[in-house]
């Protein structure tokens, strides 16, 4: 592959942040910062909510390479969300970082076309390259238009997301739902459009085509502001010649508990495989998962501890907010307390950022399996802190990091609702066991 050296340094020796990464939510800040992590580059992933500057720290530190910033647009609307990008990009130029990288969602949910035009305008460059796909989690784009397990993306369960549903499958139609800047499809990866100014969306049905794009990019000098989800971004560490060390090891503990905030077909059915697999299983009662006072209250102290010793000595365990068949219905009881369905989004993150924050203060040792970028982000605003430190990939969207709280180190695993395989849950909780590899403590690479 063709590859661009850009090692630059400060006066002081200290590595200049080379590359800046534009997320959306927190779980896609995380898996693609992972890529660049797990080849030993110094990375950093931090959250900058609302109308806070956060990233102008991570610009100034000169221990960092990539800097990750979780923008937290996913929810905002299209003006706050362009608005956002265009000022960190903004700084970024201004601070020398040579090359940025708008991550987008591999389901295309969010506000693509007003990101991406905002990227395109901060960045002072004439042509944005967006190559949307991600084939080995058979996400690709044909024609122009974006497929999830080979149907277009509106048919499939990202069409039908209660909170956020995917409507248009056409790539420049989702750009144009927000944006009037020209798009331009590429179907060949063979091939640069060869045109000077807008925004370039690439086919691409394999791993070879976006490494075959990216080299052609590189070579073309039109590498300095791409846009993707973590497919594209998994090339550039060796597109871009980042500077590499020995990757961070991890002694893991040897039992998983899940925290589930995900409405995705695909996690509930993670969920009840590992049910099958006779894993302890508790559900949330609406009133459970919209009362927050509860959880500060005794009886919620003394329901956490319930939950805690139910699983003691079993390998994993699942707190689950997904309404169980033949229950009372979350929505409708959240009608009946005058709550829209945008105030339960909000809502249940915070709840069971509450519940595992008072876990660990109780010392549940466990690696945490945490679904939903909303989930993990209740718990952050619950503890106050705003960086998770990225280790590596485990699965495909399935990413291993590092909290330090209140002196102590923890684990988690974070993911996307709609990532990962049926068996997720048995194979992770094997793998933590070390049955699988006879490893005593750890996940494989």
């Amino acid at each position: 592959m063709f590859q661009i050296k850009t090692h630059c340094k400060l006066a002081g020796g200290e590595t200049l942040v080379e590359l800046m990464i534009i997320a959306d939510d927190f779980t896609g800040a995380l898996d693609s910062g992972v890529h660049f992590a797990e080849r030993g580059i110094r990375t950093r992933v931090i959250v900058s909510m609302e109308d806070d500057r956060s990233w102008e720290e991570g610009l100034k530190s000169g221990e960092t390479t990539v800097l990750v910033v979780d923008a937290e647009t996913r929810h905002a609307s299209p003006e706050q969300a362009g608005r956002k990008v265009h000022a960190i990009v903004s700084d970024g130029k201004k601070a020398g970082i040579p090359y940025i990288y708008k991550k987008t969602d591999s389901a295309l949910r969010g506000n693509i076309g007003s990101e991406l035009e905002a990227a395109l305008r901060a960045s002072g460059e004439q042509v944005l390259s967006f190559v949307p796909a991600l084939p080995r989690m058979n996400r690709i784009t044909k024609g122009g238009k974006h497929y999830i397990d080979g149907v277009p993306v509106s048919r499939s369960v990202f069409g039908k997301d209660p909170f956020e549903p995917v409507t248009r499958d056409d790539i420049e139609e989702i750009i144009g739902l927000q944006s009037k800047i020209p798009v331009t499809i590429a179907e060949d990866p063979e091939q640069l459009s060869g045109i000077e100014s807008g925004i370039v969306a690439y086919d691409a049905r394999s791993e070879a085509d976006i490494e075959r794009i990216g080299a052609k990019l590189a070579a073309s000098g039109q590498s300095r502001l791409l846009a993707g989800c973590a497919g594209f971004a998994s090339i550039l560490p060796t597109l871009l010649g980042l500077e590499r060390r020995e990757p961070e090891a991890a002694a893991l503990e040897n039992r998983l508990f899940v925290i589930c905030g995900s409405v995705n077909p695909i996690t509930k059915k993670q969920l009840d495989r590992g049910e099958q697999a006779g894993f302890p299983r508790f559900y949330m009662r609406p009133e459970e998962k919209l009362d927050r006072e509860f959880w500060r209250s005794g009886d919620g102290e003394r329901r956490v501890r319930q939950i805690t010793e139910a699983g003691s000595g079993k390998d994993c365990v699942i707190l689950d907010t997904n309404d169980r068949e033949g229950t009372p219905d979350t929505l409708e009881y959240a009608g009946r307390l005058g709550m829209d369905t945008e105030a339960v989004r909000r809502r249940i993150p915070e709840t069971l950022g509450i519940i595992l924050k008072q876990m660990l203060d109780q010392g549940l040792n466990a690696v945490w399996l945490v679904t939903g970028g909303d989930t993990l982000l209740g718990f952050m605003k619950e503890i106050g802190q705003w960086e998770l430190k990225p280790i590596r990939q485990i699965r495909p969207g399935c990413v291993l990091t590092k909290l330090d709280y209140n002196g102590r180190e923890y684990h988690m695993i974070t993911k996307s609702g709609g990532f990962g395989d049926e068996n997720l849950l048995p194979e992770l909780t094997e793998e933590l066991k070390g049955k699988q590899k006879g490893e005593e403590n750890g996940i494989s690479d």
